[in-house]
């Protein structure tokens, strides 16, 4: 192992991976194996700790007495890259799949979950894991009724990638062998072991929890040869959160011991919820070694399924580097088991909180069908109403117009026996017929518009009267026609947007789910109606063509 370390220690100015591996199988730096690590983005953007909040599928790793708090059945899937934009170009990341399901009756719950962390194939660590949590209503104490317990039972293994530098070790000359490293070629180049984590969590008072997780109880010895030690430290965490239903407000604090030296954490957390689907978290982690990280998220629940963001970003160590992105998905399905928390009081507030919700739900159900009722009888008010009639003027007096009337012919003189005789009769002259006068013409084009008006719809009547207006305009008196063609003209465009109206209400109506057949009526009727006025119906007619 000595040998191995020097090996080591003279090219790690040279070779990244080995210095990857020195830090796994030096027992001086082995305790960053199975680094405390946050699941599920809502529980990273609060720090990470999430030991007192912890309520959902994610308490599997944060504390698994949280799952207690489930009424229905989880899955949650993550995915995550750790500090991008590293030099080194190391690829670092982690992903999670989870399930948890709350049992009937005071049985509690139970999940299974599976993490890992890897780097670029050279390294990795999986930790598979079940869970159990019940609360402490069987303690017959009175504190027991506000605690509940829970525990994870776990298998971690650790794996190390093959290079081309552990694959051809070199001797102490630094020549290379051909042969695997000693170490790998003796031990394998994985190890794995069984432990077991513990959690509790315990009302103080009204919207207080007080949480608590021991985590890596046994200790388990995780180095490639069992005569070397690197175990996973047993690490302690603490926090306390004040719930209400609109935000959380909480600190969570960490500390472990590893030989002579001691990690520890402080983490303030905050999170603000709006209107049920959307929250916003923030937190500052304050700790040894100059440890300084933000961490900001976001979530959003579309009905069962719940989609989160976090980003943390380091403030010292690490530079040159976008931060930690993590994004998670959390379902939940099946139906809703009422669990028998510990914590009564907080249960009878969700349920009051999905009451409200219901009560909120239906009311606005409620609403919605009573706009439906009110669209359908306007509809039927618009649709059912008679075609607007517009009559037309008698002729004023000062309008009204003769047609020329032809000189009487004189008759003829009679003839006596004293009179003369009649001078000769000239042939009659053939007479040109009278010319028709503008005013006559335009009366008699007006007046046998009037006649025909009748079986003409809007557009029909506002075309004929503009073509009459045009030809006459200036020749004659139109004021008549004009006036009839503005009426007719005001009422097509009142009939136009009550069209569009109308389809507006039917497109409103289809949103809220009507029938097909109540579609189709609505469209014909639409489509009758105004297009016997002369309005332009080419967009109900689509809509009536997309549903057939």
């Amino acid at each position: 192992m000595n040998t191995l370390k020097r090996k080591l220690t003279k090219m790690k100015k040279r070779f990244l991976p080995l210095l990857v591996l020195a830090a796994a199988v030096s027992a001086g730096t082995l305790h960053a194996a199975f680094e405390e690590t946050s699941v599920g983005a809502r529980a990273s953007a609060l720090g990470g700790n999430h030991v007192s909040l912890a309520d959902d599928v994610s308490a599997l790793y944060h504390n698994p007495a949280g799952l207690i708090h489930l009424t229905r059945a989880e899955f949650s899937a993550q995915y995550s890259k750790l500090y991008i934009g590293l030099d080194d170009g190391s690829n670092l990341g982690t992903s999670f799949l989870g399930a948890a399901h709350p049992l009937h009756k005071n049985y509690g719950s139970i999940g299974f979950g599976w993490m890992r962390f890897e780097l670029s194939g050279l390294y990795s660590e999986d930790s598979v894991q079940f869970s159990y949590a019940r609360s402490g209503n069987f303690i017959k104490k009175p504190w027991g009724k506000k605690l509940t317990l829970g525990a994870s039972l776990k298998y971690m293994r650790i794996s190390y990638g093959q290079t081309d530098y552990t694959a051809n070790a070199l001797d102490t000359s630094g020549n290379a062998t051909g042969r695997p490293d000693s170490l790998f070629e003796e031990f394998g180049t994985s190890v794995g072991a069984l432990d077991l984590d513990l959690g509790f969590q315990y009302k103080l008072a009204t919207n207080y929890r007080l949480g608590l997780m021991i985590a890596n109880l046994f200790e388990p010895n995780m180095a490639l040869s069992s005569s070397d030690s690197a175990p996973v430290y047993r690490s302690y965490k603490l926090g306390i959160v004040n719930l209400n239903e609109t935000y959380s407000l909480g600190l969570d604090t960490m500390f472990k011991k590893f030989g002579k030296s001691t990690d520890w954490k402080v983490t303030p957390f905050a999170e603000k919820c709006f209107k049920e689907d959307f929250a916003v978290r923030g937190a500052l982690t304050m700790g040894s070694r100059e440890l300084a990280n933000i961490s900001l998220g976001a979530g959003y629940k579309i009905d069962d399924l719940r989609i989160d963001y976090s980003f943390v970003y380091p403030l010292n160590g690490i530079k040159d580097t976008f931060g930690n992105h993590k994004i998670s998905l959390i379902f939940r399905f099946g139906p809703m088991i009422e669990a028998q928390w510990a914590d009564r009081d907080e249960l009878a507030r969700r349920l009051d909180a999905e009451k409200r919700a219901r009560t909120k739900a239906e009311h606005e159900l409620g609403e919605l069908k009573n706009e439906l009722d009110k669209m359908r009888k306007e509809m039927d008010k618009r649709l059912s109403a008679p075609a607007p009639v517009i009559k037309t003027e008698e002729k004023k007096e000062e309008e009204m117009t003769t047609e020329p009337v032809a000189a009487p012919t004189p008759e003829p003189e009679k003839v006596t026996e004293t009179s003369p005789a009649p001078a000769p009769v000239p042939a009659p002259v053939k007479a040109e017929p009278p010319k028709v006068s503008a005013p006559a013409e335009y009366a008699r084009e007006f007046g046998s518009y009037k006649r025909s008006a009748k079986d003409m719809n809007l557009a029909e009547r506002s075309t004929r009267l503009q073509n009459i207006i045009r030809k006459y305009d200036g020749k004659t008196n139109v004021s008549q026609a004009r006036s009839e063609y503005n009426k007719i003209m005001t009422e097509l465009k009142s009939q136009d947007r009550y069209f569009k109206e109308s389809l507006q209400y039917y497109r409103n109506m289809a949103k809220y789910g009507i029938k097909k057949e109540e579609r189709i009526d609505i469209l014909k009727r639409m489509i009758n109606k105004y297009r016997n006025m002369g309005i332009d119906v080419s967009e109900a007619q689509k809509e009536l063509d997309n549903i057939k």
